[in-house]
């Protein structure tokens, strides 16, 4: 009987052996994986734990990229739901190297090793990074400290999920006690059906084009900077526009943090999901069954909707 290379996958468990199987069926990708590891001038990138500390104690706004900001840098066409353009290619640019004392500029913690996450994602980051390894760090300051954008993915891709908890706990730590704002596609809705944002003292919304938020950027920046109060900490879960909101709000003060897939992660967690499943009330962009969401008649949910930015 021959076996197919997903099913050998499944059966073995052993780590070493399965990058020995993907090596193998993919010699071109591996190399250049270890060629970009052995001779790239890698960033120096603070892990998950460090991340969560820093950004509790300093409060920084939050700019991050990961596999998908780095294509749209680098103006590489993306198959999903945000379109690549010049300007959104120009303004990642400008972000990722620029030196602001009151921004974290994250990148996924990828860039040492890829131990600390499950096979599948793993050889995801070898593949991304065996094509266009090189090409990222050439936007990369060395000397730089750079943190983990992967503080909002604290759990399904980590094979070592015992610290998954506590890194929720900090997460929420952020908004305790505090007014949220948050910033998020129309079928985001971030922290409905759980209790992720039961620590704030209040929470509203501003409801954003779920496809290609960027062309309406600047009704978005205006309508955010409109609305958020001095104390809000501004939540803003957009995509590639979240990475650039972030920092313009940073720049006029404002406490912004692009937080992504975090909602997304606290509902796996807490269903202990093992890979990723589609939400019931809540867009999943990763997955295309989690593209079609059901409608939501959760009235807190729309008591705290403040703006909608209409879809052009």
């Amino acid at each position: 009987m021959t076996l197919k290379l997903a099913q050998i996958k499944q059966m073995i468990s052993n780590d070493a052996l399965y990058s020995l199987l993907q090596h193998a069926a993919h010699p071109i990708m591996s190399l250049r994986y270890r060629w970009f590891m052995w001779r790239a001038p890698r960033p120096q990138v603070a892990n998950t734990k460090q991340t969560l500390a820093y950004l509790n104690q300093h409060h920084l706004s939050v700019a991050r990229y990961g596999d998908g900001e780095f294509r749209w840098m680098m103006n590489i066409k993306n198959d999903s739901f945000q379109d690549t353009t010049p300007e959104l290619a120009r303004r990642l640019q400008e972000i990722i190297k620029s030196n602001q004392a009151n921004i974290m500029i994250c990148l996924p913690d990828v860039f040492d090793g890829l131990q600390q996450y499950t096979r599948t994602n793993a050889g995801a980051w070898r593949h991304i990074l065996s094509h266009y390894g090189f090409k990222i760090v050439k936007y990369l300051q060395p000397n730089k400290r750079y943190y983990d954008a992967n503080f909002t993915r604290p759990y399904i891709d980590r094979r070592d999920k015992a610290q998954s908890k506590q890194f929720f706990v900090q997460i929420k730590h952020l908004w305790a006690d505090r007014n949220v704002l948050i910033v998020e596609g129309a079928a985001t809705r971030f922290g409905l059906s759980n209790d992720f944002l039961a620590t704030a003292r209040s929470v509203r919304r501003i409801i954003c084009p779920s496809t290609n938020a960027f062309g309406q950027y600047a009704a978005i920046l205006a309508q955010t900077k409109a609305i958020a109060r001095p104390d809000d900490v501004i939540l803003i879960a957009l995509g590639p526009t979240a990475t650039v909101l972030a920092y313009d709000l940073a720049q006029v003060g404002f406490w912004a943090l692009d937080i992504g897939h975090a909602d997304v992660e606290y509902d796996w967690f807490q269903a202990k999901a093992t890979v990723r499943t589609p939400l019931k009330n809540k867009y999943v962009n990763e997955l295309a069954a989690g593209h079609t969401v059901d409608n939501t008649n959760d009235k807190q949910y729309l008591q705290e909707i403040v703006a909608h930015i209409a879809q052009t």
